[in-house]
């Protein structure tokens, strides 16, 4: 360890300002759709598996948020896993609400 501490190696006519960048405040956007995306999917599988209709509702909102929040359109379905959180959400919400049409369609 050296003892003489008066040398400091730092530059200042090397320092240059931080500036934000119009990628980095793209780039938020798509964290924020990819959270949306994330929150439907495990909502509506908490929807689907326990029939639990507040999750199922949840899903299909945050769903259309990250659709609402999608800049580009794209057509291959595989890259689309916003399309398996509408889909799940809406059969989280068919069959939560399953039974109650069965036993109004049964009471006719």
């Amino acid at each position: 360890m050296p003892t003489d501490i008066t040398s400091d190696p730092r530059r200042p006519d090397k320092v240059t300002p931080f500036q934000v960048t119009t990628e980095q405040i793209e780039s938020r956007g798509d964290v924020l759709k990819d959270i949306y995306t994330f929150v439907a999917l495990v909502a509506a599988m908490a929807g689907v598996m326990l029939r639990f209709r507040y999750a199922s509702w949840l899903s299909l909102f945050a769903s259309t948020l990250a659709a609402i929040n999608e800049k580009k359109v794209s057509t291959d379905a595989s890259k689309r896993p916003m399309m398996s959180s509408i889909t799940f959400a809406v059969m989280g919400i068919v069959t939560s609400y399953m039974p109650y049409a069965l036993q109004w369609y049964n009471s006719l």
